[in-house]
């Protein structure tokens, strides 16, 4: 941290990234403050008076926050998450007459639905009667996308 000129404690945890949710084969991460070239769940740690967060993995985490216990029960939940997103995507979605995909999962009632705009397919992710039609600003554009945000919706990951 001395070579950074960062302060040495008070650092808090912003989120921890799974590096390859999207990608099984994203190269795995180097850790910013040890040089570990093998992070897949990233923890993001911000200091008040730092003005960069820094990349870590799970024990530096802990060190940076003085608190060993919090990083490794953060880096399990996202092991966590990431299994339960890979039985989710497993889940086989119900063709139905209108066009749209069904799903009941963990007692939701799920469905992805599809409109044509001038050529353009936009997508709807619903659970429970509740849509959404952007993330992040941008509009759902196919499946994948659809089913990916409901999952991060379930989560409480977006809302």
């Amino acid at each position: 941290m001395e070579e950074l000129n960062a302060p040495l404690k008070d650092w808090y945890c912003v989120e921890v990234i799974d590096i390859r949710e999207d990608d099984p084969e994203a190269p795995l991460k180097v850790c910013e403050l040890c040089d570990y070239d093998g992070i897949r769940y990233v923890h993001v740690m911000a200091h008040d008076d730092y003005p960069d967060e820094i990349c870590v993995g799970c024990i530096c985490a802990g060190v940076m926050e003085r608190d060993i216990i919090a990083a490794k029960a953060r880096d399990t939940e996202a092991r966590n998450r990431t299994q339960r997103k890979k039985n989710y995507l497993k889940k086989k979605w119900a063709d139905e007459p209108d066009g749209s995909w069904t799903l009941r999962y963990k007692g939701h009632d799920l469905k992805i639905s599809v409109e044509v705009f001038q050529d353009i397919p936009q997508y709807t992710a619903w659970i429970d009667g509740e849509g959404w039609k952007w993330r992040n600003n941008a509009m759902l554009t196919d499946f994948i996308q659809a089913r990916n945000y409901i999952f991060d919706l379930m989560e409480g990951g977006y809302a």
